[in-house]
């Protein structure tokens, strides 16, 4: 299970208002173990991002962990990892340069197609990869 959003606003001063107002949808509940989570965006011309692996709380709002962000763009993911440990190289969203990627969902077959996948990188991207994920390779793809 994994939870995806995303905010484009022209006003970065309301983006913890409506993450707000969205409340409801953004919490999380943990059933099945330990959920991890981040949140990318960009301020004042520069990409920041939070990531917390492991988060010991049973709800995670992430209405409250982006509250503070003052952003016209925002990406978050809770994650409940299915490929890769529970670090924060593996937490969603993974960053290049000025680009944020996340996504949902797990690559069929993917211990299989990895090793063909990464050598499709080209060589001063392959140095990027920092983790063990199926959406990080798929993101350098």
């Amino acid at each position: 299970m994994a939870r995806l959003f995303g905010l484009i606003g022209n006003r970065a001063d309301l983006a913890g208002r409506v993450l707000a107002s969205e409340k409801d949808a953004l919490a999380v509940q943990s059933k099945t173990g330990q959920l991890g989570w981040g949140i990318g965006f960009y301020q004042g011309g520069e990409v920041l991002m939070r990531r917390r692996p492991i988060d010991d709380h049973t709800t995670i709002d992430m209405a409250k962990a982006a509250s503070d962000v003052r952003a016209d763009l925002l990406i978050g993911h809770v994650r409940n990892a299915t490929v890769g440990a529970l670090r924060t190289e593996n937490t969603h969203p993974f960053r290049y340069r000025q680009w944020l990627f996340a996504q949902t969902g797990t690559l069929p077959s993917f211990e299989s197609i990895r090793d063909r996948l990464i050598s499709s990188v080209p060589e001063f991207l392959r140095s990027s990869i920092r983790g063990e994920t199926d959406a990080e390779i798929l993101f350098y793809v």
